[in-house]
């Protein structure tokens, strides 16, 4: 409760790399190079010449509720301002707070939400609703002043923080269902959960500073590899506020009576028809049993189609099936050499008599395609028993990463991660940039994909024989992977590492269009994929979704520009 939120970065302050340790890694590594370092801001400065807020909320009778719940302090304004993306990290280490919200909000009810939204129509207020701020794809950031001059509005924003209303409502015993608040963060949640012997089977790597409902507004995609791990596989209904009143869907195993509402207007809507209030989930009894086996591949296409071969056998559907290509399997210490790495993994409640059986059909599969286990044993985990060392190492890089990237962005290069690739990678350069995006492609269409993404974004990198582009599957599916991409790359220091980043980007998201992938597989849309998505989707799709939101918010004040056209969308 007591611990303090990085102003800049991910998660705890006190929860990143030790800096005494990442200096002495410095120091031993890259001893004459000082590389580019960004210092943390001064905090009181910021606060000093912050943008005061462009309205007051003015008290009096109807808004008397608002003042107690809007905070308009400079950190907490500033703490609002971005995500969690390295264009963010970037800005926040540079103190570039130019476009704050105006007010953060606090709500601790259903009827704060309603009076606050009255309030932001009858004064063109923007609303941006914000779970724990882990967005990467400028969800959560106010609309810039292109937008605003464009579209001569809105006034000013006000951030929604939905962190008070952080509780479990209801357990139903009998149907396996939890009634749970939205602003309920991830460690939250399994505690309440476990009072009442019950969890919720859902971890994306955010799960630590994110909540419920920004699982469901984003369509969060879970740390596992098949079958249910999609938030949308755990929502039987949803409970939201929006300018035009309460939408409350029903509670349902599944239902055949027209359109799912909870996918029209609550999973991935992003917040642009309004604030997920509340959402019965599907729980389950705690995982008691686990069986996993790592499996290594000289060759990265060998993995790929062992996973494809395993994922459509239609028997198996592994928890992990994380297929993790050379160079990042040897910087994360999963291979002690350049061997792409598979790690395998299944788990059960109950009747765990099965999963050696499943595991052992799985490797075989692998082993028809060259891999190899020799190097690992597989491990029948149970409550106190302990994983695959690979396994295990994958799992505690997965969840440091953030802090990691951070630090190292603050350091201004990735020398920690570079420093573990083999000399054959000549790893001599300091790296400015490193930044991650994923997609979907059916598996057909991936061997293209994965090649366009290396050609076109190493053709417009700063420096092409300095920058390196590693590849994952975090989820499979018998139609097709998920691959997800991690650039690090040298930056040219005359001109700005963000802008340097976007072009990148950029490159990538045109080269995953030209293949028939998807903008995003599990990160959202938010402002940096919104110009691709509308590019992806059909345009009559899309002018039906517009239809929606002119009915929901007829002003246009929920998370403008995110998701759809301002302009389609009757603002």
């Amino acid at each position: 409760q007591n611990r303090r939120r990085s102003c800049w970065g991910w998660g705890y302050t006190d929860g990143a790399p030790a800096p005494a340790a990442l200096k002495r890694a410095e120091a031993a590594l890259f001893p004459t190079n000082a590389g580019t370092s960004l210092a943390e801001p001064n905090w009181n400065t910021v606060a000093q010449t912050l943008q005061k807020p462009r309205f007051r909320i003015l008290k009096d009778a109807e808004t008397e509720r608002l003042v107690e719940i809007c905070s308009d302090d400079a950190l907490d304004r500033v703490q609002h301002c971005y995500g969690k993306a390295f264009r963010d990290v970037v800005r926040a280490l540079q103190g570039q707070f130019d476009n704050p919200p105006d007010y953060v909000a606090y709500p601790t009810c259903e009827e704060d939400i309603l009076r606050l939204l009255r309030y932001c129509q009858r004064e063109h207020i923007a609303v941006i609703p914000y779970g724990g701020g882990s967005s990467v794809v400028g969800g959560i950031e106010p609309p810039g002043h292109g937008l605003t001059q464009q579209m001569h509005w809105p006034r000013g924003v006000i951030t929604v923080d939905m962190k008070n209303l952080d509780r479990v409502l209801e357990v139903d015993h009998v149907s396996l269902t939890a009634r749970v608040q939205a602003g309920i963060y991830g460690p939250e949640l399994l505690q309440q959960l476990k009072h009442h012997g019950m969890t919720l089977r859902h971890f994306p790597q955010s799960f630590e500073f994110s909540t419920v409902g920004g699982w469901v507004a984003t369509r969060a995609g879970g740390h596992y590899a098949s079958g249910r791990t999609h938030i949308d596989d755990f929502v039987l209904s949803v409970r939201m506020v929006t300018p035009k009143g309460v939408i409350q869907t029903r509670k349902l195993p599944a239902s055949g009576a027209g359109p799912q509402p909870e996918r029209v207007v609550a999973i991935g809507s992003e917040g642009i028809f309004g604030i997920i209030t509340e959402c019965t989930l599907t729980v389950q009894k705690p995982v008691r049993h686990r069986v996993s086996q790592a499996v290594y591949f000289d060759d990265f296409t060998d993995g790929v189609e062992a996973v494809r071969e395993i994922i459509q056998s239609g028997s198996l559907q592994p928890s992990n099936c994380r297929l993790v290509d050379a160079i990042e399997s040897f910087a994360n210490g999963l291979s002690p050499s350049l061997t792409t790495t598979l790690i395998l993994g299944f788990e059960a409640s109950e009747h765990p008599d099965a999963l050696e059986k499943l595991l052992e059909t799985a490797v075989k599969i692998a082993q028809r395609h060259r891999g190899d286990v020799a190097k690992s044993a597989a491990a029948n985990q149970t409550e106190s028993s302990n994983a695959d060392s690979a396994v295990d190492t994958w799992k505690d890089s997965f969840l440091k990463a953030p802090y990691l990237r951070d630090a190292l962005v603050k350091m201004g290069c990735m020398r920690y991660f570079v420093c573990l690739f083999p000399p054959c990678l000549n790893p001599t350069f300091l790296v400015d940039i490193t930044e991650t995006f994923e997609t979907a492609c059916t598996w057909d269409r991936f061997p293209e994909l994965h090649k366009e993404i290396n050609e076109c974004v190493r053709a417009v990198a700063p420096d092409p024989d300095r920058c390196v582009i590693t590849c994952r599957f975090t989820h499979v599916y018998p139609s097709g992977p998920a691959p997800y991409f991690t650039i690090i790359a040298a930056a040219r220091t005359d001109v700005d590492r963000v802008l340097q980043w976007d072009l990148m980007k950029r490159a990538a998201c045109e080269a995953i269009l030209r293949c028939g992938a998807t903008a995003t597989h599990h990160h959202a849309v938010g402002r940096d994929h919104g110009e691709f998505y509308r590019r992806e989707a059909d345009p009559l799709f899309l002018a039906a979704l517009s239809a929606i939101k002119r009915t929901l918010d007829p002003e246009g004040i929920m998370n403008p520009g995110i998701v759809i056209n301002p302009q389609l969308a009757g603002r």
